[in-house]
């Protein structure tokens, strides 16, 4: 059974749930708001002590001062990206060529676990609630902003993506394309182009495809805003 360790005021974002044996589990991170009470920032899960709100209305000091000690946390090579760590959703619009226009509500998340890289999430659900789609993997940040991401999806394909980071005091912006592999009797994929814009609270992500014959054409579209 894991145990949490409370933070000290003052020193915000420093304390982790304790897994077993010890392990840190940073999906739990948690973030002590001085003057009001423990809340989760980072993962799923309750906040402490019942508070309802989290990082999203944290006062925009406070959110900063967060970001910063997060930052501290992190391995020096995912500094760059410690505003993206958190939990997105929003809502979504898909097309293709060879499809009709559909719409989707998304969940992202980015997790920092102890290592030099992230742990990246994704879900949609169609208007219905429907489960529509999903995949995982690894971002690293190997330097000089240079990107790395790994990524398996549950319809065939697994995706290995190099691009760049961008980032300036408002915006961040990853750009990444990848090579495509796919099992035999999965769809045929040959490439993809991501990019994640984050400004604020606010993530736009975009997803390119190149598939079925298709030249590189627009696929997904949507606009997601950090989960408290």
């Amino acid at each position: 059974m894991g145990r949490t360790r409370r933070l000290r005021p003052g020193n915000a974002c420093s304390g982790v749930t304790m897994i077993g044996s010890g392990r840190r589990n940073w999906n739990m991170l948690r973030a002590y708001v001085p003057g009001g009470p423990w809340t989760r920032v980072v993962g799923p899960g309750s906040t402490i002590g019942g508070a309802e709100s989290g990082f999203a209305h944290m006062p925009l000091g406070h959110r900063r001062e967060s970001l910063r000690s997060l930052a501290m946390e992190l391995t020096p090579n995912l500094v760059p990206l410690s505003r993206l760590v958190g939990t997105w959703a929003g809502d979504g619009s898909g097309g293709y060529p060879t499809i009709s226009p559909f719409t989707y509500h998304e969940e992202i998340t980015f997790a920092f676990v102890g290592k030099p890289f992230l742990v990246y999430t994704q879900r949609t659900r169609g208007a219905d609630g429907t489960p529509m789609h999903m995949e995982s993997g690894y971002l690293r940040h190997t330097g000089d902003g240079h990107l790395e991401l790994v990524l398996a999806l549950p319809t065939g394909q697994v995706e290995l993506a190099e691009g760049s980071l961008d980032a300036d005091a408002d915006t961040l912006t990853l750009e990444l394309d990848a090579r495509v592999w796919s099992t035999s009797t999965a769809k045929d994929v040959s490439a993809t182009r991501r990019t994640y814009r984050l400004s604020g609270d606010t993530l736009d992500t975009v997803l390119d495809m190149e598939a079925v014959g298709e030249s590189m054409s627009r696929h997904l579209e949507s606009r997601l805003v950090r989960q408290g």
